[in-house]
């Protein structure tokens, strides 16, 4: 892990009142899984699985909805951080959960909460093992309405680019 939590990028005042800027700017004392020069990781606070990370960016955006074209690298990024840490979580190879999750068993999910269901305006992604734990995802059956998958985002913004 690299040291630099408090070199938080494009800070502005709205982003003091937001609880995951304060995590990611090292202004709180949530123990971090992952942190990197863009990305903080760190488990969820209200699990919605045996494994719940959720891996977020150091610069501000609201939601998925605000995502352009030059924020791919960012997603892309939170993805290779998400595999790294639910594979070492799960004690299985980053090709074994790939493949995992081609078949119907699938070991994880990871992605976004779509707006206005989102419940912090923050952009974070989470990453969860299987089988879901708690009612709400389940009732919600993290569908695509609902809960969008990363390479789905992916392939949105990548789309963008064209």
């Amino acid at each position: 892990m690299s040291s630099d939590v408090g070199s938080h990028q494009n800070h502005n005042p709205s982003e003091n009142q937001c609880v995951f800027c304060t995590v990611a700017s090292g202004r709180d004392t949530t123990s971090l899984l992952h942190v990197d020069e863009s990305i903080v990781a760190f488990n969820d606070r209200k699990p919605a699985a045996d494994q719940h990370i959720l891996v977020v960016p150091k610069k501000h955006l609201a939601s998925i909805n605000d995502l352009k074209s030059h924020d791919l690298e960012t997603v892309k990024k939170m993805k290779e951080v998400g595999l790294q840490l639910i594979s070492g979580r799960l004690c299985k190879s980053v090709d074994e959960l790939l493949k995992s999750n081609i078949t119907k068993e699938r070991a994880y999910l990871m992605g976004f909460v779509s707006p206005p269901f989102n419940s912090i305006n923050h952009i974070h992604m989470h990453v969860l093992s299987t089988p879901i734990t708690t009612w709400w995802p389940k009732s919600l059956g993290f569908g695509k309405f609902i809960f969008r998958n990363v390479d789905d985002i992916i392939a949105k913004i990548e789309s963008q680019q064209k």
